[in-house]
């Protein structure tokens, strides 16, 4: 965490230019005769502050209200421990992100560049640690959640506080992320800190940004100015924001009464005792379950997604010696806030050898004449599962015959087809689908059969138990080695582990990815002749040699599944390409601006020869996203590189990807070199077409086919203006990020200059005596908000723009507006509303930009105030002018300039400060500190009074004696 040097704080620069006030903004100056006096004055007067500064309590516990309007009445109150929060709510943060916040911004700081907002995030930030806690949205569920158009007061034990609007909270952008109360610095939690060092600030609140720094610029873009800081009332700083030692959270609503609806209860069900190292197989069920977060009590937590409301998981717990367990699940709803919570005990016993007098049958009976599993023996069973003094009696019955056709057992993990639907019941047991102790048995597998479906591959033989719970039928993978020891002349022999008996099915697993073998007679007279380089002895390079893929939920934050993978793991999955086929893309081609449809080059014969990637080989998206549920339909792919490049894609092409595109794959080896061995490009993504297209017989993934095959959002421009499939084609990638919904449907046929034609309407009215123009539609422009004082007619031309053009290139957009208002009314602000599900999937919140036409340029607008509430996305913009608008999305090697100071200028008392060097962008800078709320009823004693008042008193002594003199 970085120090501050007070040295640059506006009192002590203050004292040390004796009494100087100078300012740049009016250019005036004194300095005092008295400085000498007035010097030790406020040093002293600083040192009585001081004392109170450093007086915090650390904290290990909060208390949550929810006050009722009247601003006093508490309508529902929790007290909770850290402890409490880190076993039952889901933890903010992995204990490995570094997070913080950011200080003022002095003009005389190293780097300043005019900008007290710093949107580059250079000047004086913060980095409080690798920090872990739990959001205040969580833990306000606990007295209800968060009301619309409520506030949330953070309080201190010293009684310090800061206040925040509800909107933000409950639907944070990335840029702010959410509001944290951490109660773990670098490992270091509040209860173990010390008086100084990690997590000494006891519980502190902290707004965790997607980049790591909540920075000024930040604040300006998501916070209303009455809720931002400012230190010494003129410079921003987040630093500010962030209240240390806190032990009060109240949210004050408009609600007169409260009535906490009882939450449903989570039920959980599975085995309360287990062997060690045996996977239990464990369901959570809530009717109102969007994700389930499941915290298994050994260091393992995980999200589920419950379908329907319910979650299977399975779990194997590790204990030398009988160890006792709890699980904990948490529910959440659809918008990610904790419902309910419950826990479950389990006992995991060490490992036991086998009984003594193990109960053992080494002939079946009653297998069914014909099946595939043709002998069950070597049945070994704890007798402390049989009822005392019975004799259990072992029955089996292949069912393949009946059961296998049956959806009941034929809803398996991906397979080449069912060998055996075999039921094995076990009489006088306890609880038979319920053992306390795994009980092994040997079968035999019909050799023909296995060998059919498995390319004569035994060991590809995998068994589940088919089980039961409240939601139907259960599949649940066991233990299953191949004995070849045991193999008969007709049979094969394999061991399987289970925790009970019921069905089990036996079935050939899939193979592994097919190899996409290239034509074998090229073109004889291609113009393209691939030169195949083998470079012997490579000199090896750094390079990316993992790979980390996430499932995410539709809220694109939430983490389903996650997997990892060494270089090694990724060859194993099986590979696209032969080693000898080289792959093209296409650069950009320069034909002239006279004819922009030049550019799409179908017959794919301008600058590919120099986009050779190599006689390369890999392993395709979709395998690699198999481990963690496969890519679901109607998602994002997002691929990311080691550099911060990033691209995302539409699911459709990926999961069945036209021919003339092919598989998306990583190359992991070019020209027989592999990553580890110094691919320096490598990983790379790219493409397998076919040559369908190509009139050379050459495997190229050209622009053109880009334009066929991927939707127009997606397409990428160099320099804004010439297609390129080379900037598509990412290097070094080393994450793969799936988001759930949202994909559009790509366009198969688009054209390359879109020409929109949105149905055209007319929003028109009179400005009302409060400055406010409302129109007739729920989306697009919803108000504009005038100068006091002014009156007329607005008119709004909704899907219009006149005779303007829209911008060259500008991709994907959400309306167009030709608005007409009263000459010089001074300055507006438009307020937009759009619906969640109309951004595109390859598009998030922060990608919505404002376009205003004027002067015959277009300039982008300033968003503000971006929230998102029950499905809506609401921003406005501010400008003194009105003419045409548009509602886009940024796209990639497209920008705008921003309007020009003179563009903006406040009509209230603010200051305003240039934000960009380029392009003269202006935004408001408040010179007001926000207002405290009313201070608590009842606060601890407060020392930086008590330090105050001894400072005083020092102050008025050395004064006496000075003026004495």
């Amino acid at each position: 965490m970085k120090t501050r040097d007070v040295r640059s704080s506006p009192i002590i620069k203050f004292i040390e230019s004796g009494i100087l006030i100078k300012s740049n903004r009016t250019n005036y100056q004194v300095r005092s005769s008295a400085y000498p006096i007035y010097r030790w004055v406020l040093l002293l007067l600083c040192v009585g502050l001081l004392v109170g500064t450093v007086s915090a309590d650390t904290t290990t516990s909060v208390e949550i209200s929810r006050i009722a309007a009247d601003g006093t009445t508490v309508l529902a109150n929790e007290t909770v421990t850290y402890e409490w929060m880190k076993d039952n709510l889901p933890i903010a943060g992995d204990g490995i992100t570094h997070y913080g916040h950011q200080g003022p911004v002095f003009e005389e700081a190293s780097g300043y560049y005019d900008d007290p907002w710093d949107p580059q995030e250079i000047i004086n930030t913060d980095d409080a640690g690798a920090l872990r806690g739990t959001s205040v949205l969580d833990l306000a569920s606990l007295v209800g959640g968060i009301p619309e158009n409520s506030t949330v007061k953070i309080i201190a034990t010293d009684g310090l506080s800061r206040t925040f609007s509800s909107g933000y909270l409950i639907s944070p952008t990335t840029k702010m992320g959410p509001l944290v109360l951490v109660w773990e610095v670098n490992g270091v939690n509040v209860s173990a800190a010390g008086s100084s060092g990690d997590a000494s600030d006891g519980m502190r609140i902290y707004f965790f940004a997607d980049d790591g720094v909540f920075g000024n610029y930040d604040m300006f873009q998501t916070m209303p100015e009455s809720d931002r800081y400012n230190y010494s009332s003129i410079y921003p700083s987040t630093r500010g924001l962030s209240v240390r030692s806190v032990d009060r959270i109240m949210i004050y609503t408009e609600e007169t009464a409260y009535t906490p609806s009882e939450p449903a209860a989570l039920i959980i069900s599975g085995p309360k005792i287990l062997t060690s190292d045996v996977e239990g197989t464990y369901t959570f069920q809530h009717p109102n379950a969007s994700h389930i977060n499941v915290n298994f009590g050994d260091g393992t937590t995980i999200v589920y997604t419950a379908v329907g409301g319910n979650v299977t998981a399975y779990h194997a717990f590790s204990a030398d010696e009988q160890t006792g367990f709890v699980i904990r699940g948490s529910v959440l709803n659809s918008e990610g806030t904790v419902i309910t919570t419950e826990s479950f005990p389990v006992t995991v016993h060490p490992e036991k050898s086998l009984p003594v007098s193990p109960v053992m049958n080494d002939t079946s009976i009653g297998i069914t004449s014909g099946g595939n599993a043709t002998e069950i023996r070597q049945i070994i069973i704890d007798l402390s599962d049989i009822e005392t003094g019975s004799i259990p009696i072992i029955l089996a019955e292949d069912t393949s015959q009946t059961a296998s056709g049956d959806p009941t057992y034929a809803t398996l993990p991906q397979n080449n087809g069912i060998l055996s639907v075999l039921r094995i019941n076990l009489t006088n047991a306890a609880n038979p689908d319920d053992l306390n102790y795994t009980a092994v048995f040997q079968i035999l597998l019909n050799k023909t059969a296995v060998n059919s479906l498995t390319g004569s591959d035994p060991t590809r033989v995998a068994a589940y138990r088919n089980t039961q719970n409240d939601l139907g039928w259960v599949q649940v993978p066991l233990k299953t080695e191949y004995n070849q020891t045991a193999d008969t002349v007709l049979e094969y022999a394999y061991d399987v582990e289970t925790p009970g008996f019921s069905y089990f099915t036996f079935a050939a697993e899939a193979t592994s990815s097919p190899i996409y073998s290239i034509p074998s007679t090229p073109n004889p007279t291609p113009t393209i002749v691939p030169t195949l380089t083998r470079t012997p002895t490579p000199t090896p390079t750094i390079s990316v040699t993992a790979l980390e893929v996430n499932l995410y939920a539709s809220d694109k934050s939430t983490l389903l599944q996650t997997k990892k993978y060494t270089l090694e793991e990724i060859i194993s999955l099986g590979n696209i390409g032969d080693g000898v086929t080289h792959i093209y893309l296409q650069g950009p081609v320069f034909a002239g601006d006279e004819d922009e449809s030049k550019y799409w080059d179908p017959s794919e014969s301008i600058n590919v020869l120099e986009k050779d990637m190599g006689a390369v080989r890999g392993t395709t998206i979709k395998m690699l996203a198999a481990p963690v549920g496969g890519i679901p339909e109607g998602s994002s792919v997002q691929i990311v590189s080691t550099d911060g490049w990033r691209k995302t894609f539409s699911s459709s092409y990926i999961i069945n990807p036209p021919s003339r595109m092919g598989p998306m794959f990583l190359a992991w080896e070019k020209n027989g070199i592999k990553v580890s061995e110094g691919y320096d490009e490598g990983m790379r993504l790219l493409w397998w077409p076919d040559t369908s297209v190509n009139p050379w017989g050459n495997n190229i993934f050209g622009v053109a086919d880009m334009k066929e095959t991927m939707y127009e959002s997606e397409w990428y421009y160099y320099q804004g203006k010439y297609p390129t499939t080379t900037g598509i084609s990412g290097q070094k990638v080393n994450k793969i990020n799936i988001y759930i919904g949202g994909q559009i449907t790509p366009t198969r046929t688009p054209t390359p200059t879109p020409t929109p034609t949105p149905t055209q309407n007319i929003s028109k009215g009179v400005i009302n005596a409060s400055g406010i123009f409302t129109t007739n539609t729920t989306t697009g422009i919803t108000t504009i908000t005038f100068p006091q004082n002014t009156t007329g007619n607005v008119t709004i031309q909704i899907g219009s723009i006149g005779d303007v053009e829209l911008p060259k290139n500008l991709g994907s957009y959400y309306g167009i507006y030709d608005v007409h208002t009263p000459e010089n009314a001074g300055r507006i602000e438009i307020c937009f509303a759009v619906p969640l599900t109309d951004i595109p999937s390859n598009k998030t919140t922060e990608d919505i930009i404002v376009l205003h036409y004027k002067n015959e340029t277009w300039y982008q607008l300033h968003v503000e105030n971006l929230t998102v509430n029950q499905g809506m996305i609401t921003f406005s913009v501010k400008t003194n002018s009105t003419s045409p608008f548009v509602i886009a999305y940024r796209t990639e090697g497209l920008s705008f300039p921003f309007e020009e100071e003179e563009e903006i200028t406040p009509t209230s008392t603010t200051t305003t400060i240039p934000t960009e060097q380029t392009g003269k962008k202006t935004e408001t800078l408040s010179t007001n500190t926000p207002a405290e709320t009313n201070t608590p009823v009842s606060s601890p004693l407060d020392f930086s009074f008590i330090g105050m008042i001894i400072g005083l008193i020092i102050t008025a002594g050395i004064i006496a004696v000075i003026l004495k003199k």
